[in-house]
């Protein structure tokens, strides 16, 4: 009977001990903006020298793995014969487009037109080089900064902690004012506009994961030959000491926002792939510039004389293409571009997307469509949320502000690209798409709710896109004041009358 009651008390603790460490990859792989309450009931702690206990398990360690469509294009030849099918289309698309030009123009022509509105001359590129040097060594400043305020701190902790926070965010609110009055002063094209605002706001946000993880170290210390506690939870990546500028510096370049002293790296750069990566990048660019000027241009070609007709057919073509946009950026930035960098920065965790036109619904899509931008702000927004704000019913709304911030910044982004405000982005991203991730299929087939998914994003996206286009073309037909709150007018709302002239007559 002994030894059965000891036997039976094994199994259970053996028991306990699996249920932790289930919880654990579960609150790991799960990646959903979920409640953490089961990792946090864990016993593991990290002690502080004051008897306060911290309890910071990582929400992703990084490991060496290709990206899905990667995956996929080497290990599925049917894949590979689908990826084959669209780049056919699209050179179809660029012979179309060439063949048309030409009959019309009588002669071999190139039409470039769009692709100067959208980019501009080359001096706006070395102008926006100019400041981005400039942001650079605001970005090497700060990490001295930190240095300053690590050896500063013992001898003041809360005066210090006071200071060199407001010193942070007043430098950062003075950037974003600072480089949004540089863009209007220098009248840069979209594309070096957005290069810069998108810059700003990605050193932004890994300045921050710099401080935060190395902050960690300093108020709460720990080592490296401890059992449990971050030793243990982030698997060797975070060091115990303060990160060298030399790791800082190589953060800045890799392709995610996640702070680690250490990551997975290839053995070598592979320059094939990293030029393979790099016209793949170049060509949806030019695809998409292509049907944006040969398909959802012609439509709003009208909009001062047939205002009704032209926005109605507009809205229709773009949101025909919905679906084709967002292929298109998931290629071009999450799969092209990131690939490029993680190759010339041998950067070996290559998950930067998931599956997620397999979805059912938004909740799932919000979580697979952007992982790079969706661990950034799980780690530092909405656990940061929930472990303040521990009301029952913040719970179950606990998804809103990080959807809210995120839909904020890329609207940020796009206001300073375009030089106007038309939160077109932020109204279906927060309004309604904060009202469609509560939504979930309950009955009915995958199948069903999945062409049900990717109707609902090609309309979104779609009118996402007719709303930004409309807006520019009223820009043009009724332009500017040049006041800085004219940026906030929206032009196409009174600009349209029946009654103007064309698009013709302003080019």
């Amino acid at each position: 009977e002994f030894l059965t009651r000891n036997q039976s008390l094994l199994l259970v603790s053996m028991e306990g001990e699996r249920t932790g460490d289930l919880l654990v990859r579960r609150t790991h792989l799960n990646g959903a903006f979920q409640s953490t309450e089961e990792s946090s009931n864990l016993k593991e702690k990290n002690d502080h020298p004051d008897g306060k206990t911290h309890k910071r398990h990582p929400f992703r360690c990084f490991q060496s793995q290709d990206s899905l469509i990667t995956t996929l294009r080497h290990n599925n030849p049917h894949f590979e014969t689908l990826v084959n099918c669209g780049i056919h289309i699209m050179i179809t698309l660029c012979v179309l487009d060439i063949v048309k030009n030409s009959f019309d123009k009588e002669r071999l022509y190139l039409d470039f037109d769009a692709y100067f509105i959208v980019f501009g001359p080359f001096v706006n590129y070395l102008t926006a080089i100019q400041f981005w040097c400039v942001l650079m060594v605001g970005i090497v400043a700060t990490y001295y900064a930190f240095q300053v305020w690590v050896k500063l701190r013992p001898l003041a902790p809360r005066f210090v902690d006071f200071l060199f926070i407001t010193l942070y965010l007043i430098y950062n609110i003075a950037a974003h004012f600072v480089i949004i009055s540089y863009i209007i002063k220098h009248n840069l094209a979209p594309a070096p506009a957005l290069f810069l605002s998108v810059e700003q706001t990605r050193l932004t946000m890994k300045t921050y994961s710099f401080i935060r993880e190395n902050a960690y170290k300093v108020l709460w210390p720990w080592k490296e030959t401890d059992e449990t506690g971050p030793a243990v939870w982030y698997k060797g990546q975070l060091k115990p000491k303060v990160g060298s500028f030399g790791q800082y510096f190589y953060f800045l370049f890799v392709p995610t926002f996640l702070y680690r002293d250490e990551y997975p790296r290839t053995p070598a750069i592979r320059w094939r792939y990293a030029l393979q990566y790099f016209l793949e990048f170049v060509s949806t660019i030019v695809v998409t510039v292509m049907v944006l000027k040969n398909f959802i241009r012609p439509t709003l070609m009208g909009l001062p004389q047939a205002p009704i007709k032209s926005l109605v057919l507009g809205c229709v073509v773009s949101v025909c293409f919905g679906t084709f946009y967002l292929f298109m950026a998931n290629a071009c930035l999450l799969h092209a571009w990131m690939n490029f960098g993680a190759e010339l920065t041998r950067f070996g965790d290559r998950r930067f997307y998931e599956d997620w036109w397999t979805c059912i619904d938004f909740q799932t899509f919000y979580r697979k469509w952007n992982l790079v931008v969706y661990d950034w702000i799980h780690s530092y927004i909405y656990r940061d949320l929930t472990s303040v704000l521990k009301f029952k019913w913040y719970r179950k709304l606990a998804a809103l502000p990080p959807i809210f911030i995120s839909s904020v910044f890329h609207e940020y982004m796009i206001s300073v690209g375009t030089k106007y405000f038309f939160p077109v982005l932020t109204f279906q991203f927060f309004c309604l798409g904060g009202i469609v991730y509560f939504v979930r299929p309950q009955i009915g087939s995958h199948r069903l709710w999945n062409a049900l998914f990717l109707i609902g994003i090609s309309i979104g996206s779609g009118l996402m896109i007719w709303g930004y286009s409309v807006e520019y073309y009223a820009r043009i037909f009724c332009p500017s004041d040049g006041t800085f709150a004219d940026a906030f007018n929206p032009h196409s709302f009174f600009c349209f009358h029946g009654d103007g002239p064309t698009l013709t007559d302003h080019v």
